[in-house]
């Protein structure tokens, strides 16, 4: 079955983003600047603002995940007029 309903009902939908060339190109940049950092900083100072940011960056998306679902709750509400 090739429904996305489906798939969410069975756990089995998965997002796979394709980046473009900009996003690409913006990620070769980024590595060449944490490059830098390390260099200057040492690779454990690196390795701990990575792992800061990507703790925030968990908490982000989870921030958002709780909005969109909301949202989807409030269009269900509107839809059902409740």
């Amino acid at each position: 079955m090739n429904s996305i309903l489906y798939a969410l009902f069975q756990g089995e939908y998965e997002i796979n983003m394709e980046r473009g060339k900009e996003q690409q190109e913006l990620g070769k940049k980024l590595c060449e600047e944490w490059e830098k950092i390390q260099k200057v900083m040492g690779i454990e100072f690196v390795d701990q603002l990575g792992e800061l940011e990507g703790e925030e960056d968990n908490w982000r998306a989870f921030h958002y995940y709780q909005a969109g679902f909301r949202l989807g709750v409030r269009l269900m509400l509107e839809a059902l007029g409740l």
